[in-house]
């Protein structure tokens, strides 16, 4: 349970970030139940709470460690945000009425430096529903993507309002980054996990990423899906 930093630290929604472990480690299934009076949310559904600091992404999960009272009311925003986040990486348990229609596709952005070559696709995906980004982060809340950014649609989900955490157009992977070989394996493991739970069917990459690593770990997650309905496309 403890191979991965959880968002919260335990001190909100632990028998989800639990259960998401359980699934994601151990490959069995698990289940929550909540208490009568828990509100269901939807992932992308705001304002439930009448408690809602105004805190930017980047901070939320520093800020729930800090504020572990969040989470002893009958609707914790705490809890909340926590349950947004573990749908981030892939949990999306029934609590999260946030299952995805199959026909998913997703644009990677191995690194901070395939922005300047996917310019072009990354502008087109916000007007693509059937479009996610997912950024590849090696700094805490993909901040090394900050420059590379400014002034792109894509910014605004990661710096800015926490509820950016609810739209899932964007999805942050977030291996540990302590040690390289550590983080290739955690990469595979958390793209795989992700790119399940979202029902990913179509991939894209810039060609010339100089990540080469991390485009070798895409490679062999898509290859793990026996049925090959995942397919991977490089963009030039």
């Amino acid at each position: 349970m403890f191979l991965e930093q959880p968002p919260g630290m335990y001190s909100h929604a632990h028998e989800a970030q639990i259960s998401y472990m359980a699934r994601k480690y151990l490959g069995v299934p698990s289940y929550t139940f909540s208490a009568p009076e828990f509100t269901p949310m939807a992932l992308g559904s705001s304002g439930l709470s009448s408690v809602a600091p105004d805190i930017k992404l980047p901070q939320l999960e520093s800020h729930l460690r800090a504020h572990p009272g969040w989470g002893r009311s009958p609707y914790s925003w705490g809890s909340e945000q926590v349950h947004y986040m573990l749908a981030e990486k892939g949990a999306l348990n029934a609590e999260m009425r946030a299952a995805p229609e199959a026909g998913t596709n997703g644009l990677v952005l191995l690194g901070p430096r395939d922005v300047a070559g996917l310019r072009s696709a990354v502008e087109k995906a916000q007007e693509d529903p059937h479009m996610r980004l997912i950024l590849v982060c090696r700094e805490r809340s993909c901040t090394e993507y900050t420059h590379e950014l400014a002034g792109r649609w894509v910014a605004e989900i990661l710096f800015q309002d926490h509820k950016h955490v609810q739209d899932s157009k964007v999805l942050r992977v977030q291996p540990t980054t302590e040690h390289a070989a550590v983080f290739f394996s955690r990469l595979l493991l958390d793209l795989a996990t992700v790119l399940e739970a979202f029902r990913f069917e179509h991939l894209y990459y810039w060609k010339s990423s100089p990540y080469v690593y991390a485009r070798e770990v895409l490679e062999i997650v898509s290859a793990a899906r026996e049925d090959g309905s995942l397919k991977v496309h490089a963009i030039n």
